[in-house]
């Protein structure tokens, strides 16, 4: 099922414009997939801290344990250092 799409008009730099067909050619894409594409990615794809916050949680290193046996104690375990 397509999505429901609306016109839109922007104003985009002639130099982006170039780039833009140079990716339409080596893709044999259209400027609507690829502006969609390029908008979907920029609004969805983590930012460069969030990325470092999950690798550092993925790889296990200074994890620790936050006390929540009450509010005094969750808040000393989270600002300890």
């Amino acid at each position: 099922m397509e999505a429901v799409r609306d016109n839109v008009t922007v104003s985009i730099p002639r130099y982006l414009i170039d780039d833009m067909r140079r990716e339409m050619k080596s893709t044999s894409t259209n400027i609507d997939e690829l502006v969609v594409t390029f908008v979907y990615e920029a609004l969805h794809t983590p930012n460069k801290e969030t990325r470092a916050a999950l690798e550092e949680a993925k790889s296990g290193v200074d994890l620790k344990t936050v006390d929540t046996s009450d509010t005094e104690a969750f808040i000393n375990s989270i600002l300890a250092e």
